[in-house]
């Protein structure tokens, strides 16, 4: 048996896990390397009904969507379907274009494959293999290695073992990550898809029903689910969009069930949950509630408050910046309840208990690594989160970084952003930054976050804002001389460069100036300014790296003191979280509590469980298992987020068709299950015993927001979009029977 077997008892031996949460009959998250791992006994006791190597084949139906969540195929033609929100940035970026504006809002069907639209920046990653690479890493490792060497012999022997793997066949992505630490290895091999296209998007107001109000919780309504199609070049290669591109045939698609799903059926889940922590010691728990999430909740609620007012003044900032505005409501409401369920599950108390079980030399080490790394972590949130809040800041991190690792080989390249393998996504995004970004809205989150920066105390504060003041000051002393050179008044000088009115702040002035200086941004929005800026930001990609070094840019110039400053950071404090914490103290702490299996890691797993009800754990009150298209007409208020379109409504007092659930009477809507899920399963296929897609996993109730950290098999709940809501309003509401035909649903009689 291999050694990751050994180490980690992958036989899944149902026992109880010391002094912390029980594994319960439907907990875990399995990897899809082989079946050996899998609670078959349990499995088939609860109706699976078919052969394990078939169940394993159906890894192939299932792709990582844009890094963010999961897709299934369910068509020989490429068609893939996954939620709304996993697909939103793809619809947010259409709605920011004068050509698809509005698609959010009205939704979109494609009547021909002409009318699909391309997403921008979108790609797929479409299971190929998954490979046990333990041994051959560790046969790789010199046992004598310590420290910094015996890290960086592990990450160059993943390294070596990718770039094998790629070599067996052009457009293999293949993507190495360790289990718990290093206590196995697993090797992700991916087909590479670049040209993904929206086909069938409902409208928002279905989409999205319910909104924040609803996340996470019970009853649901929503119609979470999108379809897209994957393209690939004539001879099968994941190319760009182009015209000439073909649909990817799928080595495996799912079959679409119109049977569904009742009260203790089995179903079965297989898609990418992100990291999970249920395997780590009490100093994490400790950082994550009383650090981590309050800083990010802070930081994050502001945000909002400086988009809202942005977005009340420009219509075009609204709409380039809804993906961003859903992801951080959705992350503040998260932490907001995550916080709450900390206490009350005692999740801190929970894990310090388990601690005594350990050796204690093992848990003061883990202890002092994580109370030096709380000391600069809200500088390091700060500065690792500008990339992703400021799209400007992250394309100029991007060139910043990129000048300096292109110079390495690519094995010696400690960031995945700028590995050969990913630049396509790094250039592709600043190739967009334009046409997603106003100057407003940019301005508008970057002071936000340089005015939180100051307040940090001491040796926390970060030297990179302080130069940018500086440079503004410095700036503002030269507008003033040039606006007397120019014989204008200077605050009619500052606003025809900045077009902004000046102020006396000087956070505000030096963001002004920075962008009103910058070359690596258009500066208006018309096609020759676009073009220019762009030119601009590849020739910094792609010419002489001597060139990039000296070009001046106060954007630039900003950004590299922040990428500076991030390296010193990881070379610093963090190092000791990533080379000791992670890969020498973590899999000792998680083989000593006898961990039953590995925590998620965004490799693909496999879940199982059943449909059942759901009881609030907070006043006690049952919900029936699933919920019902009457129930989307009761919550109707005729506005966001509960505005029922009159489509809707008409249909509702029509023939339903063939999609009506028998046991409820109605047409089913969103079903609950005892699925283990977390974070990055959004979209995955939930399928019957028999491998048939029954559902769209998309949302927990409240007590599985702590699926991170712990499974309460009695309390918490994956929900789940039934798919017959989705072929119900294919056919009566949306006018998609397109897609009906291509998935072969038969009986979707006509009006």
């Amino acid at each position: 048996m291999r050694a990751i077997k050994i180490l980690v008892a992958f036989a899944f031996v149902i026992t109880a896990m010391t002094m912390c949460c029980a594994v319960f009959a439907d907990e875990g998250m399995y990897p899809l390397d082989s079946t050996e791992s899998w609670p078959l006994e349990k499995m088939k006791k609860d109706g699976l009904k078919m052969e394990p190597a078939d169940l394993m084949d159906l890894r192939k139906a299932v792709a990582k969507v844009a890094a963010g969540g999961s897709g299934s195929f369910v068509s020989s033609d490429g068609l893939l379907v996954t939620n709304h929100h996993v697909a939103y940035r793809c619809l947010a970026a259409l709605d920011g274009t004068a050509e698809h504006k509005g698609v959010m809002k009205r939704g979109h069907v494609a009547a021909t494959r002409g009318q699909e639209i391309s997403c921008p920046g979108y790609d797929l990653m479409v299971v190929d293999d998954v490979r046990d690479i333990t041994d051959r890493v560790r046969e790789s490792v010199g046992a004598k290695l310590k420290g910094h060497k015996r890290f960086e012999a592990i990450r160059l022997a993943m390294e070596d073992l990718e770039g094998e793997c790629r070599k067996e066949g052009e457009g293999l992505y293949c993507d190495a990550d360790p289990l718990d630490g290093g206590l196995g290895y697993h090797m992700m091999v991916y087909k590479l898809i670049k040209d993904v296209r929206l086909v069938y998007a409902p409208p928002a107001a279905l989409g999205k029903f319910g909104g924040d109000v609803d996340n996470w919780r019970y009853p649901r309504h929503t119609a979470d689910f999108t379809f897209l199609r994957a393209y690939v070049s004539e001879d099968g290669k994941g190319e760009a969009f182009s015209g000439s591109n073909v649909p990817f045939k799928p080595a495996v698609h799912l079959e679409v069930s119109t049977q569904g799903v009742a009260k203790d059926d089995q179903v079965l889940v297989i898609g990418f949950p992100a990291r999970t922590k249920r395997n780590f010691p009490a100093a994490s728990a400790r950082f994550a509630s009383q650090v981590d999430m309050p800083t990010r909740k802070k930081i994050y609620d502001g945000l909002l408050e400086v988009l809202n007012k942005v977005s009340e003044k420009d219509d075009l900032a609204k709409r380039r910046y809804q993906g961003l505005d859903a992801g951080l409501n959705n992350a503040t409401k998260y932490y907001a309840d995550v916080l709450t369920s900390f206490e009350q599950w005692k999740i801190v108390e929970k894990r310090e208990q388990r601690d005594k079980t350990v050796d204690k030399k093992l848990v003061k080490k883990i202890d002092g690594i994580y109370k030096r790394f709380n000391r600069v972590y809200p500088k390091f949130f700060m500065l690792n989160r500008l990339a992703w809040i400021v799209k400007s800041v992250g394309t100029s991190l991007d060139i910043a970084m990129w000048t300096k690792e292109r110079v390495k080989p690519d094995r010696e390249r400690k960031e995945e952003a700028y590995k050969n393998k990913n630049m396509y996504k790094t250039v592709g995004k600043s190739d967009l930054l334009d046409e997603q970004m106003t100057i407003g809205a940019e301005k508008a989150l970057l002071g936000h976050i340089i005015k939180e920066a100051q307040k940090l105390p001491g040796k926390a504060k970060i030297r990179a804002v302080k130069k940018l003041v500086r440079w503004g000051k410095k700036a503002q002393r030269a507008l003033k001389k040039e606006a007397r050179k120019a014989g204008k008044p200077y605050d009619e000088h500052y606003r025809e460069l900045t077009g902004s009115d000046p102020v006396k702040d000087p956070v505000t002035t030096a963001v002004d100036l920075m962008y009103a200086r910058t070359k690596l941004i258009a500066h208006g929005l018309d096609h020759a300014e676009m073009d220019r800026a762009l030119f601009q930001r590849r020739r910094l990609f792609y010419n002489d790296v001597r060139d990039a070094r000296r070009f001046k840019d106060p954007l630039l110039d900003f950004a590299r003191n922040v990428a500076k400053e991030l390296e010193q950071i990881k070379k610093g404090p963090y190092r000791a979280v990533e080379e000791t914490f992670d890969t020498v103290l973590r899999p000792k702490y998680v083989e000593a509590v006898e961990a039953t299996y590995p925590d998620a890691n965004f490799q693909v797993r496999l879940s199982h469980g059943k449909v059942d009800d759901y009881t609030a754990s907070e006043d006690g009150k049952v919900h029936r298992y699933i919920t019902d298209l009457q129930g989307v007409l009761d919550k109707d208020k005729g506005e966001d987020p509960f505005d029922v379109p009159e489509e809707l409504k008409e249909a509702a007092q029509k023939d339903k068709g063939s999609f009506v659930d028998t046991n409820i009477d109605d047409v089913p809507v969103n079903f609950t299950c005892t699925l283990d899920t977390t974070g990055g399963n959004s979209g995955s296929a939930v399928l019957d015993a028999s491998g048939r897609l029954v559902g769209l996993l998309f949302d927990g109730t409240p007590e599985s927001q702590l699926s991170d950290w712990q499974y309460l098999e009695k309390e918490q709940r994956s929900i789940v979009v039934d798919i017959r809501y989705a072929l119900f309003l294919a056919s009566k509401v949306n006018n998609a029977k397109v897609v009906l035909d291509e998935m072969k649903i038969g009986a979707t009689e006509s009006d």
